[in-house]
């Protein structure tokens, strides 16, 4: 691909980081510019060629990417300013229609994945430290409350790990792997509801509501449910509802901004290459 559009496609990425950081969303403009952009460079593509091919490149990059990226909207992973901002990187980028490893799109997309479980360890450790007094208190909280838990999963380990012992190799291998993944499983658990309790979930101003928020709780007012709390989260038109039913606040849980790790993927598909072909190839 052409050096142009990608560097068109790292700024951005980096605008939105920055937007991101800031407001805790990305701007729907800067999302639709992009894919105005990425679109009309794959229709100039494809004249100045005389070939469908850039255009339809770029119309399978777009629905991979707007499948991944709603995939990770549905599942609660992340925002729709990001599954937008992915839906115009994957137009610029494209899907190769010759040999599909050849493409940036997949290597992105396998990237986004790998740098975001190293960005989402490092902002949770980050935060659990930042806020680490009421995240103690709320840890102690989860660990005392889920104590039968903790004993279900020391017995899984050991009986897992003991059946290791009767297999052959690779088996007794996976099984091993198996048995230390329930403890860490578990305590990733106790992690991560200890840590929204004591640092995510935060009192918001109806005012100061976007699209894509969380709400913690259904909102009432009195005995009638006004707005439920899904993992889509809160929609225009239930903000709406809100400020006209009069509400003050709500519980909301901040997510980590995710597009940090966009950042890092797009960076190391540039700087590093396809490493996928290396993968392959054996």
């Amino acid at each position: 691909m052409d050096g142009f559009p990608l560097f068109v496609g790292l700024f951005a990425v980096v605008l939105a980081v920055l937007y991101d950081m800031k407001t805790r969303e990305v701007p729907d403009i800067l999302n639709y510019l992009l894919v105005v952009f990425a679109s009309g460079w794959a229709l100039f593509s494809s004249l100045l060629s005389w070939s469908y091919e850039p255009l339809l490149s770029a119309f399978l990059g777009g629905a991979a990417a707007f499948v991944f990226g709603s995939v990770m909207y549905y599942t609660g992973q992340w925002g729709g300013g990001d599954t937008k901002l992915l839906l115009g990187l994957g137009i610029l980028l494209g899907i190769s229609i010759g040999n599909v490893l050849d493409g940036s799109l997949l290597l992105l997309l396998i990237n986004i994945l790998v740098w975001g479980s190293v960005w989402g360890i490092l902002a949770t450790g980050y935060t659990a430290f930042r806020n680490r007094k009421k995240f103690v208190e709320a840890y102690t909280h989860f660990s005392r409350k889920m104590r039968v838990e903790r004993f279900f999963c020391f017995v899984g380990f050991l009986v897992v790990l003991m059946l290791a012992l009767f297999l052959i190799d690779p088996f007794r291998i996976l099984l091993a792997v198996v048995a230390f993944l329930i403890p860490l499983l578990f305590y990733l658990t106790l992690f991560s509801r200890a840590l929204e309790k004591s640092c995510m979930v935060k009192k918001y101003a109806v005012s100061r509501l976007t699209e894509g928020d969380w709400l913690v709780e259904d909102v009432k007012k009195g005995n009638r449910v006004l707005v439920r709390k899904n993992l889509e989260g809160i929609s225009s038109e239930e903000i709406l509802v809100l400020k006209k039913s009069s509400v003050g606040h709500v519980l909301v849980k901040e997510g980590i901004p995710f597009t940090p790790s966009f950042l890092m993927a797009y960076l190391f598909m540039l700087l590093v290459g396809n490493w996928l072909k290396f993968l392959f190839a054996f």
